[in-house]
């Protein structure tokens, strides 16, 4: 598996950095947020700061949301051109693979089962490395951002959600597991 990733995927290296990083900063933004809202309620209604202070903070927020999505559109970008050449590399290594089978072996095989492998196997492979750069680096870093900006706020509460953390875990895993199991049922 390591060498078809290395094989290609290598050419697509700077997607492979840049794409992550730029769904990290999203990320951060995205958690940074509720955090200035809380200032804003705390220093700017409560404290007594008024509305200079709530607009500069509020315009803080609209600019990280224009970041944030700038940054989401940059790894999206970054993702489907990552994917499309992955793709686009894989079926011409199909195509000419599939040029020097023989007639027998094109038998053997057959049309519908090579068809299906250039289209709906190399679209799978598609959607696994626009997943690997969108979602593999966000998710784990906004469950442990999370956990730690709770923390920050009220540790006591946090505990809560740290408890709760293992069982939402075992259930994604399950789930996924399941689905796995299901989808190789189905495609084999």
């Amino acid at each position: 598996m390591f060498k078809l990733a290395k094989k290609y995927l290598g050419g697509f290296k700077k997607e492979l950095i840049i794409g992550p990083a730029a769904k990290l900063t999203e990320a951060v933004f995205e958690l940074i947020v509720p955090l200035i809202m809380a200032d804003i309620i705390d220093v700017g209604i409560n404290g007594g700061a008024g509305k200079p202070y709530i607009y500069r903070m509020g315009g803080i927020m609209i600019l990280m949301g224009a970041l944030g999505l700038c940054c989401a559109l940059v790894c999206q970008y970054l993702a489907s051109r990552a994917s499309q050449g992955v793709g686009t590399v894989i079926r011409n290594d199909l195509f000419r693979h599939i040029g020097s089978l023989s007639h027998a072996e094109l038998d053997k095989f057959g049309t519908p089962s090579l068809i299906t492998r250039v289209t709906n196997d190399v679209n799978q492979v598609q959607s696994a490395v626009a997943m690997l750069i969108r979602l593999v680096v966000r998710a784990p870093f906004l469950v442990i951002g999370a956990a730690v900006m709770a923390m920050r706020i009220d540790m006591k509460l946090s505990l809560i959600f740290l408890a709760v953390m293992p069982l939402v875990a075992a259930v994604l895993y399950f789930i996924m597991f399941s689905a796995v199991q299901h989808y190789r049922a189905i495609h084999n």
